[in-house]
């Protein structure tokens, strides 16, 4: 039992470890996980000497990765925000003998340590790199091993800042949901985007070398983030002690309220009745799946924010027509999409073990296999459905644009192959990584769940530094590079098929075995 202290230290101590407790699978604090680590950073670290090279300077790199401690750091908290509302003990916590703000505090913690290892991973893959490409090349970009590890200290302070204000930023989320509070949502889409423009716009990664990244402006940056960060913290500690820890318990009741409100649970029983489906065996369960991400689109702030978006791309839509951009928007909500399906997927099962779910999903009547590929086209029906609308909604804007003032030069023939070039490249992306990555549930072989994971938010930039360069917009795509996607698709596919099926066959055997563990460790009633 956890019992109050006189002492901050002593009272928020116990709190830490319950809340770490659901993360402690994921640290290195094995011989097995410290292997896993290890292996997962050495491939990285040689990603980057394959991707890199010595072609671009130490700081574009370490703005990439900051990049990637961004998306991160505010994805985990989010998701374990998110997982809040699913927690079987989420009544359980507001019970403790503790303060509010020394609950919400321990939360935010527990998220941020595990962020930051990951942006300490990350920031030492990269300085590992720019070491290794100073001993290995003689280019001017890596010829002053001095200035490497000065930018190396600059940025570590930039890593930093960037995970203690996006982490702080993603737990506020359960602030915002409620109320007129979500219409801030808003900006966390927003904020959640920005590392995928980086991304979208690597072409000139080059270019990103000047004064303005060199390790002065980086100590600058690093301590304006991490001064903006601590206040983030403290905020985040006092709205979520506030309105956040009660939020989680408002989400699951709000249901119950709907009894008191005969006339408008009438209404949503109607409509429940007209979606209901008909079919019976697997279709109904690919059904109930849909029906996940079918409540998603009622719920008033995931309406707000996509509406908003559809808005904003309707704009874009109409004045990127005559630039040319058309291109570029769709390659970034490519990306966009792809790695929200694969996150999704990556984290359904996880939240469904967190909410003791997964006997319940096992539990029907069809192969391991059945179950994990009707998940998976699920999660892919409704990730391009909402891709469908957002691509119709830059098609509407460039056609108001068209139609009211016609551009005097408009995208040549060359542009609109690179369009369908780069959709045909992004949609085999995002279905062989999507097969792929439950290899992380076939034991021999769990060490490659790092490189997958890798592979999923690294892949996006190799697409579009060497499949789809900018200059296919004007040069148009050679023969050459349809075959080569033609061979990627023919090559890629079986392989993700066959490490799909063994970790679909095992991911029963896995997920019972992790909450298990969790279970003993306290981790389904921190998580």
């Amino acid at each position: 039992m956890i019992r109050p202290s006189s002492t901050g230290s002593n009272r928020l101590s116990p709190l830490l470890r319950l809340e770490m407790s659901g993360f402690t699978r994921y640290f290195p604090t094995s011989l097995l996980m410290a292997a896993r680590w290890l292996a997962g950073m050495l491939i990285a670290l040689a990603a980057c000497q394959l991707a890199f090279k010595d072609h671009y300077p130490p700081t574009s790199i370490y703005v990439l990765g900051a990049m990637l401690s961004w998306f991160v750091s505010l994805t985990f908290a989010v998701m374990r925000t998110a997982m809040q509302s699913t927690n079987p003990f989420r009544e359980w916590a507001l019970t403790l003998p503790q303060p509010r703000t020394a609950i919400a505090r321990a939360r935010i913690v527990a998220v941020l340590s595990l962020n930051g290892l990951i942006s300490g991973a990350v920031w030492l893959v990269v300085t590992f790199h720019a070491l290794l490409s100073a001993a290995w090349t003689e280019s001017p970009f890596y010829s002053s091993p001095g200035d490497i590890l000065i930018a190396a200290i600059a940025y570590a302070a930039v890593y930093a800042g960037v995970t203690l204000l996006l982490t702080s930023l993603g737990m506020l989320v359960a602030t915002l949901m409620q109320g007129w509070r979500q219409l801030l949502l808003l900006l966390v889409l927003i904020l959640w985007s920005v590392p995928f423009s980086f991304i979208g716009g690597m072409e000139g990664l080059d270019a990103w070398a000047n004064d303005w990244l060199d390790a002065p402006m980086a100590f600058l940056y690093g301590a304006g983030t991490l001064a903006i960060g601590w206040l983030a913290y403290r905020l985040a500690i006092s709205l979520v002690a506030k309105h956040g820890l009660l939020w989680a318990i408002t989400a699951q009741n709000r249901y119950k309220d709907a009894s008191k409100q005969p006339a408008q649970a009438s209404a949503a029983a109607a409509r429940a009745g007209k979606r209901r489906f008909a079919g019976v065996g697997i279709r109904s369960f690919y059904e109930l799946e849909r029906s996940k991400f079918k409540f998603a689109a009622t719920i008033t702030w995931v309406r707000i924010v996509y509406v908003s978006l559809l808005l904003i791309l309707a704009v874009g839509g109409y004045f990127a027509l005559p630039d040319n951009n058309l291109v570029q928007m769709v390659k970034f909500l490519f990306i966009f999409a792809g790695i929200a399906a694969n996150t999704v997927l990556t984290t359904q099962n996880t939240m469904d073990m967190s909410s003791r779910r997964i006997e319940w999903l096992f539990s029907f009547p069809y192969s391991r296999v059945k179950l994990m590929l009707v998940r998976t086209l699920a999660t892919w029906v409704s990730m391009f459905a909402w891709l469908t609308g957002a691509l119709l909604a830059i098609a509407f804007g460039a056609a108001v644009r068209y139609a009211v003032n016609p551009p005097v030069h408009i995208s040549n023939s060359s542009a609109w192959e690179a369009l369908a070039y780069l959709c045909l490249a992004f949609f085999l992306y995002t279905v062989i990584i999507s097969l792929f990555c439950f290899i992380q549930y076939v034991p021999s072989i769990g060490l490659l769940v790092l490189p997958v994971i890798i592979g999923v938010y690294f892949g996006p930039l190799y697409l579009i530094e060497y499949v789809l360069p900018d200059s296919l917009r004007t040069s148009g795509v050679s023969d050459a590079r349809w075959i080569g996607l033609l061979l990627f698709g023919l090559i890629g596919l079986p392989i993700a098929w066959l490490g799909f099926i063994a970790g679909a066959r095992n991911s029963q055997a896995h997920l019972l075995g992790q909450q298990d563990k969790q279970a003993k460790k306290g981790g389904s009633i921190a998580g």
